[in-house]
């Protein structure tokens, strides 16, 4: 109801009271400001829930903030979403972030695998084929 009433930092605060920031996240997503995300980001960054704030900084436009909260998790879904982030960005310095991120962290097929999806996602075919 406080939503609805355009109560957003009263709305917030109650998340925050009853940990329902989960919640009121996903009713806000489609109508929140830049603002409204950079706080759910800091509200998540906070509990070092990582994975959650990075969406969150995505969502505030802070593209850089997001891929660095993902390369701390050095989970596959979060080297999927960094992937997302330079793909949506087409953002050429965070994607020689992730790309030395993945040289220097993984190996293997799974070292090659991301270097595959993350030259496709920045455009780069011929980087990608080799990869292959």
């Amino acid at each position: 109801f406080l939503l609805l009433a355009g109560k957003m930092d009263s709305a917030f605060d109650l998340a925050v009271k009853f940990n329902e920031m989960d919640t009121f996240a996903r009713i806000v997503a489609a109508a929140a400001k830049p603002s409204d995300y950079t706080r759910i980001a800091e509200y998540y960054e906070r509990r070092g829930e990582y994975l959650k704030a990075g969406d969150m900084w995505a969502g505030a436009s802070n593209y850089a903030k997001a891929v660095q909260l993902y390369l701390q998790l050095q989970s596959d879904a979060a080297m999927d979403k960094a992937i997302e982030v330079v793909e949506k960005t087409k953002d050429q310095g965070q994607g020689v972030l992730v790309m030395d991120y993945v040289d220097e962290n993984l190996e293997g097929s799974r070292k090659d695998e991301y270097r595959f999806k993350l030259n496709i996602a920045m455009g780069r075919y011929q980087e990608a084929a080799r990869d292959a």
